[in-house]
């Protein structure tokens, strides 16, 4: 039976958690609360152009203090191979997610909050954001209004094309706060 690189990588994390729960020496128990809210979860698995590289999205756990703020998302790459430990890519207190390769590798567009409102907003809305494979600073590429909600490089990387929810116009907002005003 042949395996995808696909099949092999949606797979791949499930099995990770499973070993990561295996530990020589150590009494088998059954999970607690504590250790599920604990755990971290893989997503959004990114395979470099080369094969060399792959990019994921990381949800670490929700801070118990602030139940209502979502769990920090934050982007790794790890060589293919193996051959060192994932190294943290793309990390800031807000989300970071969508991490696309360009199609040269040279690159990782993602999306994130991070930045500054634009407008009228109170926070920012998803952006895209920009880095060099090796590392540095994330360079903002877009400050709309709305919220990106995903990209895509083209073929020759030299664009990129994406979707964007546009924001509430003044109308909207009237009437979502008159009808809230209304319902207490």
């Amino acid at each position: 039976m042949k395996f995808g690189v696909s099949r092999v990588l949606g797979v791949a994390p499930c099995f990770c958690l499973l070993i990561g729960t295996l530990v020589p020496g150590e009494e088998r128990r059954p999970p607690t609360p504590a250790d599920i809210v604990d755990l971290r979860a893989l997503s959004e698995i990114q395979v470099s152009p080369n094969g060399k590289l792959v990019a994921f999205v990381v949800a670490e756990p929700a801070d118990p203090h602030t139940p209502r703020k979502p769990p920090d998302t934050n982007i790794w790459v790890v060589p293919s191979d193996g051959s060192l430990p994932a190294r943290l890519f793309a990390a800031s207190p807000k989300s970071d997610t969508h991490p696309r390769w360009s199609p040269d590798g040279r690159y990782l567009a993602f999306l994130s909050d991070r930045g500054k409102p634009v407008g009228q907003q109170n926070e920012a809305h998803t952006q895209i954001w920009l880095m060099k494979t090796e590392g540095g600073e994330a360079e903002q590429l877009t400050k709309l209004d709305g919220a990106i909600q995903d990209l895509k490089w083209s073929r020759d990387g030299r664009m990129i094309a994406f979707t964007v929810l546009d924001p509430e116009t003044l109308t909207e907002r009237g009437r979502a706060t008159r009808a809230m005003t209304s319902t207490l």
